[in-house]
């Protein structure tokens, strides 16, 4: 085991720069994500076709939050919605002004938003709230009037909450734009994290396995068989190994729950990827006993990579379905 530890630090720049490096940049990316995930505002498109006062008016009697950035535009903008661009958009009707004042306003906002929109609720309800304020107002002031003719409506509008308590007179209808996602337990976030994790698991075996292939190369193994056996060495090599992988898979698994577990980070997938390296690394130390070049293993190592990555794409934009075949290549057990 030492001449294992000694073969693998001889070159201790490139262990470094393979296995130190790669982290490095993972904690950088926790801690840009740490100082600007509280700077992040959800992005709320307002269409206004006929750009009217009373929009103002409404956006002034919300609660002002640095949560949302809200984009007032004329028209609807569908394709920037479907991408995500956009949390959701709300379609004001004409004659508003007079739709508050008649309290006549039953399925007259529209609600566009796709099925990964999550915050939306919120800047819904405030919108809401500002719209059936005024719409109980309106209500009152008619109904002041209705009796008493000769009543002022601006002023009774003015104090209409006094004369009439807030009823849910407000509707909204729901139209849902965009691809439909499914909802799982991990998101796609996660999966991606997944994929990479792998993917760098897979270059550092390669480069590790490049010490048995040099070995080879110095017939080392066979003088070890002309005196006793060579497996222990072997195996030697397989328990650093396993140390290793299995220890950057832990601490970039932790990585992706301290990043990804308000969005639905799935703890129990990590065994999966505990049963994905396993495989990983028991394709290297069979590929140790056939292989003789080195050259020839790292062809195999980013042709396996390359397709195993493009199944995985593949299936994950439902561009084709998982069947028998596909687990041929490890990361499409990610998606199961």
């Amino acid at each position: 085991m030492v001449i294992v530890l000694k073969s693998m630090m001889k070159k201790w720049t490139s262990f470094v720069m393979v296995l130190i490096l790669p982290l490095l940049l993972i904690f950088s990316l926790i801690n840009f994500f740490d100082s600007t995930v509280d700077k992040v505002e959800v992005p709320i498109v307002l269409v206004d076709a006929y750009e009217q006062t009373i929009t103002d008016k409404l956006l002034s009697d919300m609660k002002e939050s640095e949560s949302f950035d809200i984009i007032r535009t004329t028209s609807i903008p569908k394709y920037a919605l479907e991408r995500g661009e956009v949390e959701a958009v709300f379609v004001l009707p004409n004659n508003l002004k007079e739709k508050i004042k008649q309290a006549d306003l039953e399925n007259a906002i529209q609600w566009y938003r796709n099925d990964r929109s999550l915050f939306d609720g919120l800047f819904k309800e405030q919108l809401a709230s500002a719209i059936m304020t005024r719409a109980i107002r309106g209500e009152a002031a008619n109904v002041v009037q209705h009796y008493q003719s000769e009543a002022d409506w601006e002023e009774i509008y003015s104090y209409g909450l006094k004369y009439l308590e807030p009823e849910p007179i407000f509707q909204m209808q729901f139209e849902t734009i965009g691809e439909k996602f499914s909802a799982t337990a991990e998101s796609d976030s996660f999966h991606l994290f997944r994929w990479m994790i792998w993917i760098y698991i897979w270059i550092v075996l390669a480069y590790l396995t490049k010490i048995l292939l040099k070995w080879k190369e110095l017939e080392i193994f066979n003088r070890l068989n002309a005196i006793s056996s060579s497996m222990p060495l072997r195996l030697s090599w397989l328990g650093i190994t396993s140390f290793i992988t299995m220890g950057i898979g832990v601490l970039l698994t932790i990585c992706a729950y301290i990043i990804l577990q308000p969005v639905g980070f799935d703890l129990e997938a990590s065994v999966s990827d505990l049963l994905m390296t396993l495989c990983s690394i028991m394709i290297f130390f069979i590929l140790s006993f056939v292989l003789k070049k080195k050259e020839t293993m790292w062809a195999i190592t980013f042709s396996y990579g390359f397709l195993s990555s493009l199944i995985f794409f593949l299936i994950q934009f439902n561009i084709i379905n998982i069947s028998w075949w596909t687990f041929l290549f490890i990361p499409s057990w990610i998606l199961v």
